[in-house]
């Protein structure tokens, strides 16, 4: 199995959060990069901001997500990441990257995880619900369940596990959260969905720039 994966970045390159002017910049230019995991620590370390999807034409808007297999989480509220790990742990699901947000002090935890999968997730869709599990899982900021979600860069980039998560062996635990309190249609509509994710994983073509 592969341990490379794609990601968005943009050119710009940051030390800290940048004010509301910055954010037209930030919305264009994206160019889609193969890496692997101690790639994106030094992307990260460099201060690029990123998004986890392909953005048609590199412009970052819901209507030109491409596909994604990367997952960012936000954690702004003094949590310890330790005991975030932990939660996806036991759901076989592994934290692969970790990193101190720009806001981050020592009197007060911000940080992001990053879980990277070895399937390109093409439906939007299944895409997002698949985020919004994971949100549920670690209890992260729900306000960064959008495909194309922007993440500022950060401070001390760390490789957690370099082996990727395997979309066939998480998918269970995913499918039962997504599917939690919804409808036995709706169960049943998103159960293939995913289950197509599955199939088509050995026929994903890479993506060019």
């Amino acid at each position: 199995m592969t341990n490379t994966f794609k990601i968005s970045v943009q050119p710009r390159r940051l030390t800290s959060k940048p004010p509301r002017s910055a954010m037209k910049e930030l919305q264009e230019n994206y160019t889609y990069h193969e890496c692997t995991l101690n790639g994106l620590k030094e992307i990260v370390s460099r201060g690029h901001t990123l998004v986890g999807a392909k953005l048609k034409d590199g412009y970052r808007d819901g209507v030109n997500f491409l596909g994604s297999q990367v997952v960012f989480l936000d954690f702004d509220d003094n949590e310890n990441p330790e005991e975030k790990i932990k939660l996806f742990e036991k759901y076989g699901i592994k934290v692969n990257l970790f990193y101190n947000s720009f806001s981050h002090t020592p009197e007060f935890n911000k940080f992001r995880l990053v879980i990277v999968f070895d399937t390109i997730i093409e439906d939007a869709k299944i895409y997002r619900d698949a985020v919004i599990a994971l949100i549920k899982i670690g209890e992260s900021d729900k306000a960064c369940s959008s495909c194309v979600t922007m993440f500022y860069a950060g401070n001390n980039a760390e490789v957690l596990c370099e082996e990727i998560n395997q979309w066939d062996l998480v998918v269970g635990h995913l499918d039962t959260l997504i599917n939690e309190g919804k409808s036995k249609r709706t169960q049943r509509r998103n159960h293939i969905r995913l289950n197509k994710v599955k199939s088509d994983r050995k026929v994903v073509t890479p993506y060019s720039n």
